[in-house]
């Protein structure tokens, strides 16, 4: 059955270019959103707390950037599962990066900083927290990695009581999405998810890696790599849990062609993997194996997302600057069916969203650049929809 998405209510807030992580809480009443800006005299917030009551969203509490103006770049922050602690991870952009929490009134309970982050390299990622709240993670480049093809990305994972450090991993390459954390039942160890590629010139380095989906494995003694597989382009990844304890992956790439396609030319959007160019994908995590289970060839960006309560999914598609949204039934190998969608919805630019579990919201929160025409198209960038 078609699902009804019904936008409820819009939010304007100035980015200049920039996402805007969110998270939604279960039930969709709670929202929390961490702006990932440069801040200057134009932009100060830097997170906000707010409350949807029935589709108003009322702003709860927020946090504005300090005074002495070091810690300039926000880059990543997410809420945990209960919604009573919450992260935000900022750096000065040349050798330091800071994480901090705060508890459900956003008071700072906690702060640390790392003085070995790369910063030509700008990606720091994490935030995001295990289910019980107790652990949180951080990845950033440490190391240029100076004649190599690839740059060198520290993931740690903190405590979030007092930001120790739990455990470390050093990855060959650069992480292209935000990192999470999953548990299988009857698995005592907690399973990082993430992907990777190698972010150096291609025409210097000959022999340049395919990106990878990426899962580490973390227990009382160790952080380590259980299994990597590689990947068609640059990717953007969800997952859920399966009834038979496997984890079911899917992945969203870049558009890719291989040389034999009708839209290959030259090297322009070549697939890393030959006789295989589909940005679609669905895997299977079970006992320490990936394995690529379904895929589908659209031609174009896509961003994947499972509908929570049915069994549906969600696409989004590059459109320009945009992104085209539609959620879809899929078959039995969980490929879209087409023709099931709902109308087509755009949504602002670098957008990103999020379902609440009980399948009733949708929360969209996208970037306004100083681009006239692109604010003349949309200009409330926070855009929160009913389903039903």
């Amino acid at each position: 059955m078609t699902l009804n998405v019904e936008l409820i209510t819009t939010l304007k807030r100035e980015t200049f270019g920039h996402i805007i992580y969110n998270t939604i809480s279960k039930c969709g009443t709670k929202i929390f959103m961490v702006y990932c800006i440069h801040i200057d005299g134009r932009s100060k917030m830097i997170c906000e707390l707010l409350e949807n009551k029935e589709g108003k969203l009322c702003t709860i509490s927020s946090i504005r950037a300090e005074n002495d103006g070091i810690y300039k770049y926000v880059h990543s922050g997410f809420a945990s599962d209960n919604f009573d602690k919450f992260s935000v991870i900022d750096s000065d952009g040349r050798s330091r990066v800071r994480i901090r929490i705060f508890d459900n009134n956003l008071r700072e309970i906690n702060s640390k900083i790392f003085s070995d982050y790369y910063g030509s390299s700008g990606e720091v990622l994490g935030g995001n927290m295990t289910n019980d709240g107790k652990y949180i993670i951080l990845t950033y480049v440490t190391d240029n990695n100076a004649g190599k093809s690839f740059q060198k990305t520290m993931v740690k994972v903190l405590d979030t009581c007092c930001l120790n450090e739990k455990k470390s991993y050093t990855l060959c390459g650069n992480i292209s999405t935000q990192p999470r954390f999953f548990r299988l039942n009857g698995d005592n160890n907690e399973y990082i998810i993430l992907t990777s590629h190698n972010i150096k010139n291609s025409t210097i380095f000959k022999n340049i890696e395919p990106p990878k989906l990426n899962i580490l494995k973390m227990n009382d003694s160790f952080l380590d790599l259980v299994c990597e597989i590689e990947l068609v382009e640059k990717s953007n990844y969800d997952f859920v849990k399966t009834p038979k304890n496997s984890l079911r992956i899917v992945v969203g790439t870049l558009a890719c062609f291989n040389n034999d396609g009708p839209n290959y030319i030259d090297n322009l959007d070549k697939s890393y993997i030959c006789n295989d160019d589909r940005e679609y994908r669905i895997y299977k995590f079970k006992k320490h194996k990936l394995k690529l289970v379904s895929g589908k060839k659209y031609g174009f960006d896509i961003y994947p997302k499972f509908y929570p309560t049915e069994h549906k999914i969600s696409i989004g598609q590059s459109i320009d600057t945009f992104m085209s949204f539609q959620i879809f039934d899929v078959d039995e190998k969980c490929v879209p069916i087409d023709d099931t969608g709902n109308k087509n919805i755009i949504f602002p630019p670098n957008s990103y969203y999020n379902f609440s579990s009980d399948g009733r919201w949708l929360l969209v929160t996208g970037s306004i650049s100083g681009d006239r025409n692109v604010c003349k198209k949309y200009e409330k960038n926070i855009l929160l929809f009913r389903l039903e």
